[in-house]
């Protein structure tokens, strides 16, 4: 499979037949698992794509470099910028059918509406970089490089449980 020019950060299940990837060229990049052919390229970001979340079999969000989200269409492209982070966003994660979450190396997570674009919520209580999100049962799961796994509260945007690092 050639055809990013630089590192790739990270690659998800688009369908069962294609995946997606992120590199350090900026783009993401739609794959067909069976030939290897790269089938789209998606332009818009400024910096590295760190972090890529399927949404649909036709929508999905990247993290970037640049500081933001934006959610993408397969057929139109980039749909909305998520504006708001002050450092590089190294992953997203879907809360909701019409949100998504973002975490980034100024130490927050941000919940978005994909709707309106607006930040809904910003979450802190990390000390370090924000490495890794996921999402289950109305909780959100975050990874950091203060070698903490925090547990949020989705209704609440209450942190329900910290790791021991002892």
């Amino acid at each position: 499979m050639l055809g990013h020019s630089s590192t790739i950060h990270c690659v998800k299940f688009l369908c069962t037949s294609k995946i997606i990837s992120g590199s350090s060229d900026n783009t993401i990049r739609v794959w067909s698992i069976t030939t290897g052919e790269c089938l789209k390229i998606f332009y818009g970001h400024s910096g590295t794509v760190f972090g890529l979340e399927v949404l649909s079999n036709d929508q999905f969000c990247s993290g970037s470099q640049d500081k933001t989200v934006k959610l993408w269409d397969m057929k139109n492209g980039c749909l909305k910028t998520f504006n708001g982070h002050s450092n590089m966003v190294q992953c997203v994660a879907a809360v909701s059918s019409d949100q998504i979450a973002s975490g980034s190396t100024d130490s927050t997570i941000k919940i978005w509406n994909k709707s309106t674009g607006e930040c809904v919520k910003t979450l802190e209580g990390h000390t370090g970089w924000i490495t890794a999100i996921k999402v289950k049962n109305e909780q959100l799961f975050s990874c950091s490089n203060d070698t903490l796994i925090k547990i949020w509260d989705l209704n609440s945007y209450k942190i329900i449980k910290v790791s021991s690092n002892s």
